[in-house]
């Protein structure tokens, strides 16, 4: 079942709800703003003061961030994570079947955005209710010559506090620590690479690009394990303490980013609530900076996330 409702004005919000739960959906940014899985709580956070507003990003749940991550170093004036989050998608679709129920939304290229980014696009956003939730990005190159993007799904995991959530599963991946490390080189490495040692705990601001496409779990509980095991191995698990265990499987991202502001950023964040930076992670899934998706004309790039309660 689908329904449609007008959040506030200018900002369709479409609930999708079957026997595995429900998801929100936001037309405005294509933007998932909850996952439900029936019986259990949303794995999404969202931001209690975040604005519904055209030509301001959302807060929290699923920004899609497209066709390019973070800011623009060679021009700062333009918005940053791109214009998918700030734009208004159709609805192109939707269908119900035995595993689940699948809603398209379209985003095209406009002279507003070839103003941003001067290439002729169709994208095409699949959310798929099921017993995961299963979300896909294609997009097509309508014009006649290539162009090259960067991209993310920058999920933001609800947890109970910063303070008890631990990452593990990346032990052995190499990746780029962000946090006061400037622009980036405009080839190769942008920045220097680090080596991932064991967990990752949060004392701090963190903001680190993974150079790992592995399947990511965030756990409800400390797993048991002998001493010295990995945990989940090859897979990246973030401690959500009182919460079912998630799995999140990516297709095309060569990369994870894990953010979160620490306490002096996010408080200064307007559109979080005082604290609610200790309210999520983001475990993202991305081909961000160096990391381009090249597309000649006439063909598809497809990417696509997982998300999977656990037991």
């Amino acid at each position: 079942m689908i329904t449609f409702t007008e959040r506030v004005e200018g900002i369709t919000v479409a609930t999708v709800s079957n026997e595995y739960g429900t998801a929100e959906i936001s037309l405005y940014g294509g933007h998932i703003l909850s996952y439900r899985p029936e019986g259990e709580e949303d794995v999404l956070f969202m931001s209690s003061v975040s604005a519904f507003e055209p030509g301001k990003p959302i807060r929290g749940g699923i920004p899609v961030c497209f066709p390019w991550f973070g800011p623009r170093f060679d021009n700062p004036a333009l918005p940053p994570h791109g214009f998918a989050r700030i734009s208004a998608w159709k609805t192109v679709s939707f269908e119900e079947g035995l595993k689940g129920s699948t809603l398209v939304l379209g985003l095209s290229d406009s002279a507003e955005s070839r103003k941003l980014w001067p290439y002729r696009f169709a994208a095409a956003l699949a959310v798929t209710l099921g017993e995961r939730l299963t979300v896909s990005l294609s997009v097509t190159n309508t014009g006649d010559e290539a162009f090259s993007f960067t991209d993310a799904l920058h999920t933001y995991f609800r947890i109970p506090d910063i303070g008890t959530a631990r990452v593990t599963g990346l032990a052995g991946a190499e990746y780029y620590d962000r946090v006061g490390a400037g622009a980036p080189a405009p080839e190769g490495d942008p920045w220097p690479r680090k080596p991932e040692t064991g967990e990752i705990r949060f004392a701090g601001e963190m903001d680190r690009v993974y150079l790992s496409d592995r399947d990511r779990t965030i756990e409800g509980s400390e797993p048991t394990r002998g001493p010295g095991a990995n945990a989940l191995s090859g897979v990246n698990a973030l401690g959500r303490r009182g919460l079912k265990p998630v799995t999140v499987k990516s297709e095309g991202f060569p990369d994870s980013v894990v953010w979160n502001p620490g306490e002096t950023k996010g408080e200064s964040i307007a559109d979080l609530g005082p604290g609610e930076w200790r309210k999520f992670v983001c475990v993202e899934s991305g081909a961000v900076f160096n990391h381009r998706v090249s597309v000649e004309p006439g063909a598809t790039a497809y990417q696509a996330m997982t998300i999977e309660t656990g037991k």
